[in-house]
């Protein structure tokens, strides 16, 4: 998997299921918390991808209800703060 950020007006990311890729994108008013939670959120949804053959149809869902998005942000929640002490740790916060 590749994790990319670029900058750009909007905010948030995606993860390409064709290229196996995360695409952050990242603009004045994001913070450090919220491009990780991004990141990890795309992550869950890479591993999704690897392990769930349903994980192909998830354009035919809302975005706030459907399952695998729900799983990705509490993903993102559980290993927040534990990722963030992470990249504190070896300098890169």
């Amino acid at each position: 998997m590749k994790v990319s950020y670029r900058r750009c007006k909007g905010a948030d990311g995606y993860y390409s299921p064709k290229y196996k890729t995360v695409e952050v994108l990242v603009n004045k008013s994001i913070d450090r918390n919220r491009i990780v939670f991004v990141t990890l959120h795309d992550l869950a949804h890479y591993l999704q991808h690897q392990t769930d053959p349903e994980f192909r149809n998830y354009d035919y869902y809302h975005y706030d209800t459907y399952p695998f998005e729900i799983e990705a942000n509490n993903f993102a929640s559980d290993y927040l703060i534990n990722y963030l002490k992470h990249l504190e740790k070896i300098g890169y916060i």
